[in-house]
């Protein structure tokens, strides 16, 4: 609800009184503004009695170059947010040879917060000892929701050579950052222990 001061009037006030009333754009990133005017008239009578009596008498909206007559003085805004992407990076380490481009694969999986599967989001190879796991886009409806993934290596059976068998558990928590933007907050876990960093060693 939005609370105007009151306004008291005397009797030099009889008559009819015009007020325009208007939505201000303080720019808010997010928001959208409502640019109706709402123009009221207030007719003021004396009650012979020595007291005033005051009457809405009208109400119009103007939207554009549109008048429409209205009940009641209304405004409407929206709140909109910008997607956020998240990425999801992992080092590989290789012992007893150099590490070709496109030599081992990874995998990521969306599971629940007690590691039940939910979905495969993709697999990838390394570049070099750097690993870029496939992106993340979380959006508006997203906020206050918290996600898992599980990030392992693909054991492909490749002879000569042992694979790291680590699972790691990412935690991706989204927020209102109240700007128009969201927030990703990422815990990483392997064994139920929070570490820096996604690394694998053969």
């Amino acid at each position: 609800n939005i609370n105007f001061n009151i306004i008291n009037y005397t009797q030099s006030d009889v008559g009819a009184k015009t007020y325009r009333i208007v939505e201000k754009n303080t720019g808010l990133p997010g928001y959208t503004y409502d640019t109706a005017e709402y123009t009221v008239t207030v007719q003021i009578d004396d009650n012979d009695d020595g007291t005033l009596k005051s009457t809405i008498k009208s109400i119009q909206k103007t939207t554009g170059s549109t008048n429409t007559a209205a009940s009641d003085v209304e405004f409407a805004n929206q709140y909109t947010t910008t997607d956020i992407d998240v990425a999801l990076n992992a080092s590989k380490t290789l012992s007893g040879r150099a590490i070709a481009n496109n030599q081992f694969s990874f995998k990521l999986n969306q599971v629940t917060s007690t590691d039940d599967f939910i979905k495969d989001i993709g697999i990838v190879t390394n570049t070099g000892g750097s690993i870029s796991l496939p992106g993340l886009t979380f959006q508006q409806s997203d906020i206050g929701q918290t996600y898992y993934y599980q990030v392992s290596e693909v054991n492909d059976g490749k002879p000569g050579y042992t694979y790291d068998s680590s699972v790691y558990t990412v935690k991706i928590e989204i927020s209102d950052k109240n700007d128009g933007t969201l927030a990703a907050t990422k815990t990483l876990m392997k064994s139920g222990q929070t570490v820096s960093s996604l690394a694998f060693s053969n």
